[in-house]
């Protein structure tokens, strides 16, 4: 429970005593991280279980302002979640800290068709404004944490890349517009997020309160965001085939999708420029081999093992096949054709081969274009175990210089895999895509440990290290390392690139004095 009663009993009369609670087991329920804890921790602690002072559930931008006044007011640091869907981002340092839960808070509260945005609340899902939104033929960015977060949490504070980023962009540059609350408690808004209004006069924040990153929570609580919406080809419902656990969608007979094997890395990254110079895709996207199975196939563990198995019997395993995801669209017959005619050129250009036919059924096609454009299913891809996806550079970056590098990060990801830390992953960890139709891309080294032994978690750690290191010597930063919780990091690769750590204590020093805003996961 939180120390001072005083502040408790005014939190509790603020929500009303249904949303507010120290009950020990309302309060665990929010407390297991599997994503890992970060690493200023001493090992030994306790990875999983974060000790909350309570949990509070505000239902208006007045119930959030009051709440932080509280807690200016009393010194108790605060952290707010959305969904909270992507455990990680919830992680904190702080003992008795305040969880500001905002599922109260779940309205779409427009969608304006002529001028393509939406304005959500905090808990509205990708699921519910993509399933609004192509009613009216049009489409949002969806990050690859999955279809059921939150976008107002990864256009305002974290992250933002998506498998859609080729034609929908990233988080960081879709924002039209944001009520923020202040850590202090005063209320901000810019742009277009209130009804019949077209802006509030001054510059964008954005590039105050998130940056390339985002500041999970460091920096306040967002209430209100407007994002761009984007146009789409499909139709305004999708027909649903198949049951949980494995359902799909008939792809439209007005797009097509291909699964693409390249020679290496140099023709991937050939293919993803011919393709972006023609204009032809609406979705291009690199996974590794051993995330498909998972994603339109494997429906449990014992079942990806079958798959496995298969797969190393037909010589599949280790060959680092650099696949390419393709969906082309055509709002015509004759347009659709025209794509593929050039895609099928490219196709032969660069020596590519349609990926694993052998192992694909119609259903397991539906199956994978539903995860692609609508419902990613991230919690299939990290059925292996504890998960991490810091990498080396994993940020806006040329396409080549993405992918170029996989051999060598690969080859220090197999010394861990033979060392018995990271476990197996057929050859490829990255993946990734370009965004906004350009040159410029996103990747992710995925890794995968037992969370729940500390030593492999430490030794997965070094692997993380060892990548930046490589990065930073071979000029590979992009924007930035993806810090996830290990925030270190992130002010040490900061350093080769205008030291922008500073710049974050600085923006978190003025709008926080008191430092009540979770910051573990920001700055050090």
């Amino acid at each position: 429970m939180l120390e001072n009663r005083e502040a408790a009993k005014i939190l509790e009369n603020i929500v009303g005593s249904n949303n507010f609670s120290e009950d020990p087991a309302i309060i665990s329920s929010y407390t297991f991280h599997p994503g890992g804890s970060p690493s200023k921790l001493e090992a030994g602690k306790d990875l999983f279980y974060l000790q909350l002072g309570g949990i509070i559930m505000p239902g208006s931008t007045e119930e959030v302002q009051a709440i932080l006044k509280v807690c200016n007011r009393y010194r108790i640091v605060y952290k707010a979640l959305s969904t909270g869907m992507f455990a990680v981002t919830g992680v904190s340092l702080k003992k008795g800290l305040l969880r500001i839960d905002m599922r109260r808070m779940n309205k779409i509260i427009k969608i304006d068709d002529k001028n393509m945005y939406a304005v959500v609340e905090p808990y509205v899902t990708y699921t519910r404004l993509s399933v609004e939104a192509m009613k009216r033929g049009l489409t949002c960015h969806i990050i690859g944490a999955g279809s059921h977060t939150s976008p107002l949490a990864s256009v305002t504070s974290g992250w933002g890349h998506g498998h859609s980023a080729y034609t929908t962009s990233h988080s960081g540059r879709i924002s039209l517009g944001a009520e923020w609350v202040l850590p202090t408690g005063e209320v901000v808004k810019w742009g277009l997020v209130d009804e019949g209004k077209a802006g509030y006069p001054g510059p964008g924040l954005s590039g105050i309160y998130r940056g390339a990153h985002g500041a999970f929570g460091a920096l306040g609580v967002f209430t209100k965001v407007a994002i761009k919406l984007f146009p789409w080809p499909g139709p305004a419902r999708l027909e649903r085939t198949g049951k949980n656990p494995t359902p799909g969608f008939k792809i439209p007979d007005n797009m097509k999708v291909y699964l693409l094997s390249l020679p290496d890395a140099e023709k991937l990254a050939d293919a993803v420029y011919k393709i972006t110079e023609a204009q032809i895709a609406y979705h291009l996207w690199h996974h590794p081999l051993f995330f498909h199975p998972q994603r339109w196939m494997s429906t449990s563990n014992d079942d990806y093992y079958e798959i496995w198995k298969k797969l190393e019997a037909g010589g599949i395993i280790d060959k680092s096949l650099n696949e390419l995801t393709v969906i082309i669209a055509g709002y015509s017959e004759r347009e659709l054709k025209y794509k593929e005619n050039v895609l099928r050129e490219i196709i032969n250009e660069v020596d590519a081969k349609e990926f694993l036919p052998g192992f694909l059924s119609n259903h397991d096609m539906e199956r994978f274009f539903c995860a692609e454009v609508a419902v990613h299913k991230p919690c299939n891809e990290f059925r292996l175990g504890g998960g991490d996806m810091g990498g080396s550079w994993g940020q806006i970056l040329s396409w080549d210089n993405q992918v170029k590098p996989q051999k060598a990060v690969l080859k220090i990801h197999t010394k861990y895999i033979k060392q018995g830390i990271l476990n197996d992953v057929a050859g490829e960890s990255c993946w990734g895509g370009p965004m906004e139709q350009k040159a410029l891309g996103h990747t992710e080294y995925v890794q995968f440990t037992n969370p729940r032994n500390l030593e492999l978690r430490a030794g997965q750690g070094k692997f993380t290290e060892e990548v930046l290191e490589f990065a930073i010597k071979e000029k590979l930063l992009g924007t930035g390392p993806i810090a996830f919780t290990r925030v270190e990091l992130e002010a040490k690769a900061s350093k080769y690139q205008d030291d922008y750590f500073d710049y974050k204590k600085k923006i978190k020093k003025a709008l926080d004095p008191n430092g009540v805003s979770d910051s573990s996961t920001y700055v050090v």
